[in-house]
């Protein structure tokens, strides 16, 4: 095992970015995914072809509409977390 080391520069703290609970989602799913917060990594890294949020939901809460189907391009990956899925 490695002994960990600090984070060089340019590397930030992702708790220091502004979370924001907007959703361009129609009123009827509004509410329901206002329990979903994110953190724009992408844009504050300065990345252009491509987004990375850190998102956190609360207990509950959904992530997004159920069934809805991936535009092509687009990827899903949980790095890290605990809770329970798709038993709803």
């Amino acid at each position: 095992m490695t002994e960990q080391s600090e984070p060089r520069l340019p590397a930030f703290d992702p708790a220091e970015l502004r979370e924001s609970n907007l959703t361009s989602y129609p009123a009827k799913y509004r509410a329901a995914n206002q329990t979903r917060y994110y953190r724009r990594l992408g844009d504050h890294a300065g990345l252009k072809n491509f987004g990375v949020n850190l998102i956190r939901i609360i207990p509950g809460g959904q992530s997004c509409v159920p069934a809805r189907p991936f535009a092509p391009g687009r990827i899903r990956l949980c790095a890290r977390g605990r809770g329970r899925a798709g038993d709803q």
